[in-house]
């Protein structure tokens, strides 16, 4: 009996000691395997690198979507044709040249970012370097697959400011552009969805962002 005994006391204390390593163990796991599927599970925040690196050659809808950006701001006066010609490529330029950044003409990352500045930042072009009184646009966008991307209720970033620039210029939103695609935002686009025929459902696809671009330049 002493002999069972002495044995069953080490016996006792290495499952004392095993007891928390395991469960440190397999705390570790199940902390590792539920932050994976929190990040999977994670919403995707838009961003102006997102967007494609376009150049003089390139065509489609980001080309277009391009264009109406500058127009709205004045340093693009020809039509919204979604072909980047030298025309397209001069108005980067003098928006690269007035927004502080590298003046070729290519629109890239940095271009993208101060074309849609993210929410909450401040304006980085002086008044006195914007162009006045830009022409009117005349020409509809064409589809294309690498156009802007979907946007959806409660989803925040850059091209949902895009998005509330251009439906203030069409008179659908009076709210802050504050990057938020909230109530107010959510209703400006269902009207315009509404007025234009399209599906009201607050979600901003090809279709909309074109007849965006055909609103702007009717």
């Amino acid at each position: 009996m002493a002999h069972l005994l002495r044995e069953t006391k080490p016996r006792q204390k290495l499952a004392a000691v095993a007891k928390p390593i395991l469960a440190g163990i397999a705390s570790s796991v199940l902390f590792t395997v539920f932050t994976s599927a929190s990040a999977l599970a994670a919403p995707t925040i838009l961003i102006a690198q997102n967007y494609p690196l376009l150049a003089e050659g390139s065509t489609g809808s980001s080309v277009s979507q391009l264009q109406a950006t500058l127009k709205l701001l004045g340093f693009y006066p020809g039509e919204i044709n979604g072909s980047y010609t030298a025309a397209t490529q001069d108005a980067v330029a003098q928006f690269q040249s007035a927004a502080g950044i590298s003046a070729d003409g290519i629109t890239g990352p940095s271009t993208w970012a101060k074309l849609l500045p993210a929410p909450g930042d401040v304006a980085t072009i002086p008044a006195s370097q914007v162009p006045i009184d830009p022409e009117p646009v005349t020409a509809q966008a064409p589809e294309d697959v690498s156009g802007p991307p979907i946007l959806r209720p409660d989803i925040e970033g850059p091209a949902v400011s895009q998005l509330q620039r251009e439906l203030t210029t069409l008179g659908y939103y009076q709210g802050a552009v504050d990057g938020k695609y909230e109530k107010f935002t959510q209703e400006a686009v269902r009207a315009f969805q509404s007025d234009r025929g399209l599906v009201v459902d607050a979600i901003v696809g090809p279709s909309t962002w074109d007849a965006l671009t055909q609103a702007l330049g009717s």
